[in-house]
């Protein structure tokens, strides 16, 4: 586990940042123009000096370091980064590689990793083999050329099968741990049906559990992050015995993550630019959940995960109707019966109209 963690802040195109862990990995090729320093310095002359010796200018952007800095520190000095990427209008990655700002930006990155994951072996290694320092500028070219026709999908979106990190984004704080800990309950039973070790069970429970009981008087302690490293370890030896439930156990994971990053020290609540962080192990909940529904009803049907844009859609409604902020509390009891899932023939992936531009099925 790395001591050192940083949001990089400047103007990327988020296909650059594929992959750049190192900070001497930034070069003029990779940022499209560098940060205004006269704007950033007055932004930064309203926090302490403390905070301003974790903040690092180089090679036209910003390295906010906010571990190892001490935790009261650490959250300024995030703050300050999430606060310059809105005003700057530009990108922000954790740790150099994951975007988490905009939420527009964190979509064309994801799909492009799901596009990496499935091209042929020796073109990804072109892209990420052991002379990338060397051909930088060719191999950035290279992932453009090919994520070209997939970041036209995830700019139009114009039909998604479950809701997107972008739509996830638009809901309240804890309306969207709400969401991903719905979903991850939802297909609990899937779990149960196919694992029966106890401890193993309340492991995924207790993590699902949390997710559900976060609020705004939630505290971070080390008992959650004990919860979550425990969950992992059922997801691996659970991934050897049955997909659904290694999928259903990431679905509790993410939603515990989700929880984490909504309540842990480096949130800021006043800060809505900050919502895309939450937002990725959120989607990635959903994410999960769909898939272990729709391996154990061996159906690719969207009637198989009807129950999430329910959820989904249900929250938005309620979120615009009662006008909920990031502190407001969802019970689980506003989401009804959970679903069951039957075992199906299995059938050919079609997208209702209702379904297009993420609209209720």
């Amino acid at each position: 586990m790395s001591f050192v963690h940083y949001t990089l802040v400047g103007h990327f195109h988020p296909l650059s940042l594929i992959p750049i862990l190192w900070e001497d990995g930034i070069t003029k090729d990779t940022i499209t123009k560098p940060l205004n320093k006269k704007h950033f310095k007055k932004l930064l002359s309203e926090y302490s000096d403390e905070v301003a010796s974790y903040v690092k200018f180089r090679k036209g952007c910003l390295f906010c370091h906010y571990v190892p800095a001490p935790v009261r520190v650490g959250k300024q000095v995030q703050e300050f980064a999430y606060r310059l990427a809105e005003e700057e209008s530009c990108v922000a990655a954790e740790n150099g590689m994951s975007i988490t700002y905009p939420a527009e930006a964190v979509q064309i990155q994801r799909i492009y990793f799901r596009k990496l994951k499935s091209i042929n072996r020796d073109d990804r290694k072109n892209l990420y083999g052991q002379q990338w320092r060397d051909d930088r500028k060719e191999r950035i070219q290279k992932a453009r050329e090919l994520a070209i026709d997939l970041r036209n999908e995830a700019l139009t979106a114009e039909k998604k099968i479950i809701p997107d990190i972008i739509d996830i984004t638009k809901l309240p704080r804890f309306a969207r741990v709400a969401f991903a800990a719905r979903c991850a309950k939802s297909v609990q039973s899937i779990f149960l049906k196919n694992v029966k070790d106890k401890e193993q069970i309340s492991s995924i429970k207790t993590a699902i559990s949390i997710a559900e009981k976060t609020n705004v008087n939630t505290t971070l302690s080390i008992s959650v992050i004990n919860v979550i490293t425990k969950a992992e370890k059922v997801e691996a030896i659970v991934k050897s015995i049955d997909t659904a439930a290694a999928f259903a156990a990431t679905a509790a994971i993410n939603a515990a993550t989700a929880s984490n990053y909504a309540i842990g020290p480096n949130y800021a609540p006043n800060l809505t630019y900050y919502k895309p962080v939450v937002s990725v192990p959120v989607y990635h909940a959903v994410e999960a959940a769909a898939e272990a529904a729709k391996i154990f009803s061996n159906s690719n049907s969207l009637k198989t995960i009807n129950f999430i844009w329910k959820y989904y859609h249900l929250l938005a409604k309620t979120a615009k109707r009662e006008e909920w902020d990031d502190n407001t509390y969802v019970p689980p009891s506003s989401f009804g019966k959970l679903p069951k899932f039957k075992i199906l023939n299995n059938v050919s992936l079609r997208i209702p109209k209702k379904c297009n531009k993420g609209s209720r099925i």
